[in-house]
């Protein structure tokens, strides 16, 4: 992106975490960007493009996490560590973001919610690939590798979500959330007789 589009993300993004999607118009996104209406416009047709730059960023960097983990060719059950960790990482440097992602967007956004339906998807499918490739070297137990993602990702997204709050629950969360995710994950698939290792 260049810098005029990222400051203007950067922006929404406070602002869609801090407001919500509703109570965020275009014109406040311009004024804490330090931009001109029309400039919003130029880069970004509507609202729900600024939203949708915004979620295809943070998933760009959860896709690119998970293939540098991949590059390294760590073991199934680190790898699984490492994609917990890496949430709850995401969540202490980018909690802004971290909430857009776990906001429910309501029945009229159609648009929005088949954008990120995609996005889910295709991320869900980077998770599926890695199971698949450990059940091919025996390193994870045979699976349906799509639910085994989708649940792997509703775990993380679902713990994280609530983790976002500022209580005791979710300090408590964040200090052992990835841990205790991860086991959970292993336990779930590793081969018959290794969920000791």
């Amino acid at each position: 992106m260049e810098a005029l589009p990222e400051r203007i993300v950067e922006a929404a993004v406070k602002l869609f975490a801090g407001r919500g999607f509703h109570r965020t118009s275009m014109r406040a996104i311009a004024a804490a960007a330090g931009v001109s209406i029309g400039a919003i416009y130029h880069h970004f047709p509507s609202k729900d493009d600024v939203f949708l730059a915004i979620l295809r960023e943070e998933y760009e960097r959860r896709r690119t996490a998970i293939e540098q983990l991949k590059e390294e060719g760590l073991a199934p059950k680190e790898m699984i560590q490492r994609v917990a960790a890496l949430h709850f990482d995401l969540l202490d440097r980018r909690q802004d973001s971290v909430r857009l992602l776990s906001q429910t967007l309501p029945g009229e956004h159609p648009r929005l919610r088949t954008q990120l339906e995609r996005l889910e998807e295709e991320f869900a499918g980077h998770v599926a690939r890695l199971l698949e490739e450990g059940m091919e070297r025996e390193q994870v137990r045979g699976c349906h590798a799509w639910t085994a993602a989708y649940a792997l990702l509703g775990m993380v997204m679902t713990v994280t979500a609530r983790a976002l709050a500022g209580d005791q629950r979710a300090e408590e969360l964040r200090r052992r959330g990835p841990g205790e995710l991860a086991e959970l994950a292993w336990r779930g698939l590793s081969p018959a007789g290794e969920e000791e290792r």
